[in-house]
């Protein structure tokens, strides 16, 4: 009886110290944070204790406690929000957090800061950095609504092979007022190919890109889209195309002369397309038109369809003769007048 009880003693000791190490890990790997989905019935993501360590503080506008993902759990998040079903959801903002620490507010699980922010609260999911942050009061949030239009770009962008461009998404509330939205509210940049586009909204144009392609760029900011249009251009083929301002006037006898008024926008794009402004403010142009350009022969004409000033007695076929950065207009007056006497061309430079 009594080598009976020691032998129980025994065994009862032994799973006390193997239970204790359970135990503690089963507290230290408590539930942390649950992702719902949209009707919040089903568990679609789940974080432990154990799958988290804190990080450093998101800067503004966030100002926000963070959490860096194991490696298992990152991966396990990237995969599970790399499908277009959870994606999508992520997206509308359908996904809403359970959060295990009563100090931290349930709201949608966000890749960016929204647009369509239903809740004083958000979390938001880095895939890059592999961290998940909460913040009670997303600050820029409400920077991505209000009143007026979205617009990247007012006209068709060119861009040389090899080369990238920065989009930003511009609030139009009227004529004159415009504003670049915070780069969060922007949920999602798509380009299409052989472009291609980062979450900051860069393109990035491939050397062997063609001459004339057009390619579109839409921005998702919550349910509404916003598109654009880039065109690849040969320089070569192309050579006006750019913004090129005044410096000179040249007399018939030869000489040249300085402007007083000059035009300091003369704009070419590389789909034929010009305008004139003598002074640029905001979308303001002058007057616009077409443009037939021959590079081996060295005319041009200008063809205006338009404006809200077309001077009159106007010179418009004539030849160009491009040096570098300077383009030289001979027999051309886009704008008459700019000096006393007779005069036979314009100078401008890039």
């Amino acid at each position: 009886m009594k080598t009976h009880a020691i032998r129980w003693l025994r065994s009862l000791l032994a799973v006390t110290m193997l239970s204790a190490p359970a135990i503690a890990g089963a507290a230290a790997c408590a539930p942390f944070l649950d992702i719902l989905d949209a009707a919040r019935e089903t568990i679609v993501l789940s974080l432990s204790r154990c799958d988290v360590r804190p990080a450093a503080a998101w800067p503004d506008p966030w100002q926000a406690p963070a959490w860096r993902l194991t490696a298992p759990a990152r991966e396990g998040w990237r995969n599970a929000l790399g499908h277009d079903a959870l994606r999508t959801d992520l997206l509308a903002a359908r996904l809403r957090a359970r959060p295990a620490d009563p100090a931290l507010l349930a709201g949608p699980l966000l890749l960016r800061i929204s647009a369509r922010l239903p809740a004083p609260a958000a979390w938001r999911w880095d895939a890059d950095r592999g961290e998940i942050a909460f913040a009670p009061h997303p600050s820029e949030a409400q920077a991505c609504t209000g009143p007026g239009a979205l617009m990247i770009w007012d006209h068709v962008v060119d861009i040389a092979p090899g080369n990238a461009v920065r989009c930003e998404v511009w609030r139009v509330e009227r004529p004159g007022l415009q504003q670049a939205l915070p780069a969060d509210c922007v949920d999602r940049w798509q380009v299409e190919a052989p472009a291609a586009i980062d979450q900051q909204g860069t393109i990035r144009v491939p050397p062997d890109a063609a001459d004339g392609s057009l390619l579109g760029v839409r921005a998702q900011i919550g349910p509404r889209e916003v598109k654009a249009s880039l065109r690849v251009f040969d320089p070569s083929r192309h050579p006006l195309a750019g913004r090129w301002h005044q410096t000179a006037v040249i007399a018939c006898d030869g000489g040249e002369r300085s402007v007083t008024a000059p035009i300091r926008e003369l704009i070419f794009d590389a789909g034929g397309e010009f305008s004139v402004t003598r002074e640029p403010f905001e979308a303001y142009k002058d007057y616009w038109g077409r443009y037939r350009h021959d590079p081996e022969r060295g005319t041009i004409t200008f063809l205006p369809k338009g404006g809200n000033q077309l001077p009159e007695a106007m010179r418009l076929s004539g030849r160009a003769r491009l040096e570098g950065g300077t383009l030289t207009l001979e027999q051309i007056q886009l704008w008459p007048k700019q000096a006393d006497g007779a005069l036979c061309g314009m100078r401008f430079e890039r």
